[in-house]
């Protein structure tokens, strides 16, 4: 059920398989392991180091094709409680923030054949419908960025507690507002925090569909984290999923695509 010739909505892994050709990805691993160590549990104080499925997400997640287009425009975690996912949306909001994460030059040299480059003025924002569930990401954010922290030192960064400054220009901060509010920011990356809680009565797609708009504007992207919703309800998490089954069934047109990374346990479990 778990192979490329499952229908999609029967899938246990949703993730394409192999490897890019061009990716950004090794850039973000390379970035993490020299400025990030791991705040806390059995690793605390090491280096940080990704899990295997993290990897496949992130080679995934920042790859390109020939011309440096992305390959991906909108991404979803959906993992179960406990996955970690809140301290990889922090860590790759922090990636968005500092990191060489898009294209400066193909080099056939290089890991993923692809060199890059920081985001100039970046906004990154995590968002959410209440600040509540923003709390775990932008908890891990401070944990791993705390002052002092090699992170900090090597790019200058002003920490507070829900927004992060760099020269020149440059923001990382929670969002919580209506989307009215949030309309026209540019922003250069989104982390759309538990999006199976965003429902049309706290204007949670209203949100997305703002967000999504003003990303498509500058050609940067949204990467949406949830747990399973109730069905029926509205939610954006679970419009994400039909889409994603949409476009895998080949019932979507245009370049737009969702890379999709979910575990999901067999029926007979």
């Amino acid at each position: 059920m778990s192979g490329a010739l499952a229908s999609p909505a029967d899938r246990l892994i949703t993730l394409p398989s192999g490897v890019p050709e061009f990716t950004l990805g090794f850039e973000v691993i390379g970035w993490a392991r020299k400025y990030l160590r791991h705040p806390n549990g059995p690793r605390a104080g090491q280096r940080w180091q990704f899990v295997e499925s993290q990897v496949r997400f992130l080679l995934w997640w920042y790859a390109v094709d020939e011309d440096g287009n992305w390959l991906f425009h909108h991404g979803v975690r959906r993992l179960a409680k406990g996955s970690g996912k809140s301290p990889f949306a922090a860590v790759l909001a922090l990636a968005e923030f500092t990191a060489p994460v898009r294209v400066d030059d193909f080099d056939p040299k290089a890991p993923g054949g692809v060199r890059g480059k920081p985001v100039d003025m970046p906004l990154v924002q995590i968002a959410a419908t209440a600040e509540s569930q923003t709390a775990n990401t932008m908890r891990m954010v401070r944990a791993l960025a705390s002052k002092g922290s090699p992170l900090v030192q090597a790019f200058g960064l002003d920490a507070g507690k829900t927004q992060y400054y760099k020269q020149p220009e440059g923001t990382l901060e929670v969002i919580t507002a209506s989307a009215t509010a949030a309309e026209g920011a540019e922003s250069s990356c989104v982390i759309a925090d538990e999006t199976e809680h965003w429902k049309p009565s706290n204007g949670g797609p209203d949100l997305a569909a703002t967000l999504e708009d003003n990303l498509t504007k500058s050609g940067n992207r949204m990467l949406e984290t949830c747990n399973a919703w109730v069905p029926g309800i509205g939610s954006v998490a679970e419009a994400s999923w039909d889409a994603w089954v949409a476009q895998e069934e080949g019932r979507t047109r245009g370049e737009s695509k969702i890379l999709y990374d979910a575990r999901v346990a067999p029926p007979d479990t």
